[in-house]
């Protein structure tokens, strides 16, 4: 599924800012602190993608691939708010890292009532 593949690209590309991040831009220990919180959080639900956009193929189901979105958006704008922050020293605007934190508890609520439902029907394929 095309939200797989995504989350798996958004890991790889964590992989190389992370590396970038470590050794390239001279980050001071608050900057460095949100950068490895914004990889940490990428790196978390870039992997929980990847399982809903499996899932949401295999159980038809809308509202895990609507989680799966909104997790998305959350790596957008809460991960990706605190990589402009540490590397830019500007913030993207005011609430994006809020917005972002929102998004993921959507993404993750959505997660837990579709797979409630899905559970339920017991249909796979």
């Amino acid at each position: 599924m095309k939200i797989s593949a995504i989350g798996a690209v958004l890991a790889m590309f964590n992989v190389a800012l992370s590396a970038a991040g470590t050794h390239a831009f001279g980050l001071n220990p608050i900057e460095k602190s949100w950068f490895d919180l914004a990889s940490h959080y990428i790196y978390i639900h870039a992997l929980a993608v990847i399982a809903a956009g499996f899932f949401a193929q295999h159980f038809s189901s809308r509202l895990i691939q609507m989680g799966a979105l909104f997790l998305l958006a959350g790596i957008f704008l809460f991960s990706g708010s605190l990589y402009v922050l540490a590397i830019f020293k500007f913030r993207l605007f005011p609430m994006s890292t809020p917005l972002g934190g929102m998004a993921f508890m959507i993404g993750w609520a959505l997660l837990a009532i579709g797979f409630w439902r899905a559970g339920n029907n017991k249909t796979i394929g």
